[in-house]
């Protein structure tokens, strides 16, 4: 599929126009209603989006003339500069390369009045009109079943030296299999993008450079990063039948743990039929989930990524300490000594999503699931909250999460001819995604339309504020599965962490080694 926009014409100069008027008045409204302060399932995928660049903003202490820390001010947004030169490219090409099943990061070929795509269509008018660009979408199937399709796709176009993509937007669990083959750019060298301004993920930035050499990055150009953030969502009805202390206040407390949605999920436990027997069908449980991105989960959340840089910068595997194994046993004891926790192994046979079924008829007080969900949950009758993953404990400075891997990671063929304009176009499009995106994406398809409480709304900032990246994560195809111990380790009730990693050490070792000769 090739989608083509247009060169400028009336009308479009016209639709434009009408488009920037139609926004400022929803700026307005946004302003005066907002706060100031790997193998998925991807069913929903017209989720929503958070207003930060990944997970690397203090809001406390983000100043500057162009205002970038005002991250929910739409207005301030819209005048912040990114400093790209005045260039016209003269109509020349921009082909992005991406998935089909998440085009909507950039297909929009007319408003209809969704406010994300509406916002997703000017952002590609403004930056078509800006350098006299066309914006060329080619898509190609990216699920995890289609890695090898989406490699090969990319991996002939540069064996021939043809230049037919200026720009790949593909699954981030398997880009870096891009990388490791030799067919990337380093993203250093391109001119024009700066990744320590507020659009990029400068946390995404600092994981994934070594050497001063990064071939893939993320940001608000990506749509899919903000909808696949891990959250904890809560039945209010629940707990309020079940009188559970006010759940906000214990996450602003900092006491929101491991240990305290153990003893709730414990707490809320009941047999339907008495038997002390538990029943999928029939009982009320605390928790429900699956053994797969939601355990993995728990790397993040409790602050222990599975690889960390030494004080030369150089990656290495940080799995091996006390607290990983004390993790592997309280997550153990948690899933599946607690009854109040229904725990699917995704490798069982019947529906992978039985546990998010349970939360739907109001037998789950708990249900970790993605951000962006929250609007396929919208025609619960019972009202649902949003709290972040638990800490570790209290000790634990911040709330943290990860976005599943198969948001979008951004990479540069090393065939591109016109690497300004690649540099540009980029750079471009992420900034206008920031200024008009994910605002729209953010606060009213997410915080309005769908979170059901201001609470929810004050928590989901938490939760975005939290997101953190780890290169253990992202290269995990290459780096031997050697994150993927701690969910094997749930899925065979074995607490073995030391062990099961000792084993496998010299491996993890070797292909760490061999991802690293990548960045010489």
């Amino acid at each position: 599929m090739r989608i083509k926009f247009e060169s400028a014409s009336f009308a479009r100069i016209f639709t434009l126009m009408f488009a920037i008027a139609a926004l400022t008045v929803l700026s307005v409204l946004l302003l005066t209603g907002c706060q100031n302060g790997d193998n998925p399932s991807v069913a929903d995928n017209d989720g929503v989006r958070d207003a930060a660049s990944a997970g690397d903003l203090d809001l406390d202490d983000m100043s500057g003339e162009n205002d970038e820390g005002d991250i929910l001010n739409m207005g301030s947004r819209e005048n912040v500069r990114d400093d790209l030169p005045d260039i016209n490219f003269g109509g020349e090409d921009f082909t992005i390369l991406q998935r089909t099943e998440w085009n909507y990061e950039f297909l929009s070929e007319s408003q209809t009045g969704d406010v994300v795509n509406d916002a997703v269509y000017m952002r590609n008018l403004a930056v078509e009109e800006r350098f006299n660009i066309k914006l060329n979408l080619v898509e190609t199937p990216g699920l995890w079943e289609y890695q090898d399709t989406f490699i090969r796709t990319v991996r002939n176009s540069v064996s021939a030296g043809d230049d037919d993509y200026q720009l790949i937007s593909g699954y981030a669990a398997y880009m870096p299999r891009l990388q490791t083959g030799g067919f990337l750019l380093n993203l250093h060298d391109l001119e024009h993008i700066d990744f320590d301004r507020a659009w990029w993920s400068t946390d995404l930035k600092d994981n994934l450079t070594i050497n001063d050499k990064m071939f893939l990055a993320t940001g608000d150009i990506a749509l899919s990063l903000w909808e696949h953030i891990l959250a904890i969502y809560f039945n209010k009805q629940m707990a309020a039948d079940y009188q559970l202390e006010n759940l906000y206040d214990t996450v602003r407390s900092g006491k929101w743990t491991l240990d305290k949605i153990n003893e709730v999920s414990r707490s809320v436990y009941r047999s339907i039929d008495g038997s002390g027997q538990i029943s999928e069908t029939g009982d009320i449980f605390g928790y429900a989930t699956d053994t797969g991105n939601l355990v993995d989960n728990f790397y993040g959340a409790f602050d222990t990524p599975v690889i960390r840089k030494d004080e030369n910068g150089v990656p290495y595997h940080a799995q091996n300490i006390p607290k990983m194994a004390e993790i592997a046993e309280k997550v153990h004891a948690f899933l599946w000594e607690n009854p109040g926790a229904y725990t699917n192994i995704i490798a069982a046979s019947g529906p992978e999503n039985l546990y998010r079924y349970i939360f739907e008829e109001n037998r789950c007080m708990f249900l970790p699931e993605l951000l962006g969900n929250a609007q396929s949950l919208r025609n619960m009758d019972t009202d649902f909250g949003i709290i972040p993953y638990p800490k570790w404990d209290e000790n634990q400075d911040n709330y943290l999460t990860t976005s599943v891997a198969y948001f979008s990671l951004f990479c540069v063929p090393i065939t591109v001819q016109n690497l300004e304009m690649t540099g540009v176009i980029t750079e471009a499009l992420c900034v206008e995604s920031y200024k008009k995106v994910i605002p729209a994406f953010y606060e009213i398809a997410l915080k309005t339309k769908h979170a059901r409480d201001d609470e929810s709304s004050e928590m989901i900032d938490i939760i975005r504020n939290g997101l953190t990246f780890d290169f253990g994560k992202i290269y995990v195809t290459e780096l031997a599965y050697s994150m993927n111990i701690l969910r094997d380790l749930i899925t065979a009730k074995n607490t073995n962490f030391v062990s099961t990693f000792e084993r496998g050490e010299r491996q993890y070792d070797r292909a760490l080694e061999k991802v690293l000769e990548t960045f010489e």
